[in-house]
């Protein structure tokens, strides 16, 4: 599907004075990673769709019943958002509906900063250094205590220390107080099917709240959760510290490039391209 020859031309990708890079260089690079990245989005499409052999649209293109499930496999996260993006607008034409949530919209983030990581190396260095800080910072604070304090039955199950589990000492106060709580609710609703009973406490807005303040009152009772807590608060101080001195530079970078203008001109190219692609999908032009 080569998109670039068939749904825009030159001056789709012309961005205007207002951006302070107004190179001939500069808006080649733009013009050849939007060309790029069209012909990986065309690529991507042709992999997760099909013509139809029967129904309305026989002899159409239809996306495949997996097609969800691959799009999110795809690397690229500009890519994966835009080919995503044309699956739901492709679905909302042939459903017929006028408006509905888009995964994109519930989980979306500033999809041009994907764009201007690959036109500004610098930019993406700094991204790219953010994104290590946050995951390291993100492992060392649920580490201390995500396996370790965690009721989760997940976690619970494969770490021998945990301090919920029933084989493990320290929580012999916390499941006295537990099936104190279960007979007590037993009790108040006989008619409740034994095997349902868990499920008819998470359903109860009560039930719930007593029983996770049950859950953190064992937890502040043991020292090394308090010390756990002072390590959380520590490193989310050096995290934030941190993490301040690298948005303050990312900052910086992206008024060296007025981002927010070529933001807002790459992101209509964007849109159209969309339009156009899904569109042609369903009258078969494409």
């Amino acid at each position: 599907m080569h998109f670039k020859k068939i749904y825009f031309t030159e001056d789709d990708t012309a961005l205007s004075t207002d951006v302070k890079d107004t190179s001939v260089e500069f808006q080649d690079r733009v013009k050849r990673l939007l060309q790029d990245k069209f012909a990986q989005i065309g690529k991507a499409i042709k992999e997760v769709t099909h013509p139809a052999t029967k129904g309305a649209r026989k002899g159409l293109l239809i996306f495949n019943p997996d097609a969800a499930r691959k799009i999110y496999q795809i690397k690229d996260k500009f890519v994966q958002y835009v080919t995503r993006d044309i699956y739901d607008h492709y679905r909302d034409i042939v459903n017929g509906v006028f408006w509905q949530m888009h995964m994109n919209w519930l989980f979306g983030s500033d999809i041009v900063m994907e764009l201007a990581r690959e036109l500004n190396d610098k930019l993406k260095g700094l991204q790219d250094e953010r994104d290590k800080v946050s995951k390291y910072y993100m492992h060392q604070i649920y580490g201390v205590g995500r396996n370790r304090f965690s009721d989760r039955s997940y976690y619970m199950e494969r770490n021998p220390k945990n301090v919920f589990r029933r084989d493990n000492p320290i929580s012999e106060p916390y499941w006295n107080d537990f099936d104190k709580f279960v007979a007590d609710i037993r009790v108040k609703h006989p008619r409740v099917p034994e095997r349902t009973l868990m499920r008819f406490i998470d359903d109860n807005y009560d039930y719930r709240l007593q029983l996770r303040d049950m859950k953190q009152k064992f937890l502040d009772s043991l020292p090394e959760y308090q010390e756990a807590q002072k390590e959380w608060k520590r490193l989310e101080v050096e995290e934030k510290e941190k993490m301040g001195v690298l948005d303050a530079q990312i900052k910086q970078e992206l008024g060296n490039v007025n981002y927010e203008v070529l933001k807002k001109q790459i992101t209509p190219i964007v849109e159209a391209f969309v339009k156009k692609i899904s569109q042609a999908m369903v009258t078969g032009d494409l």
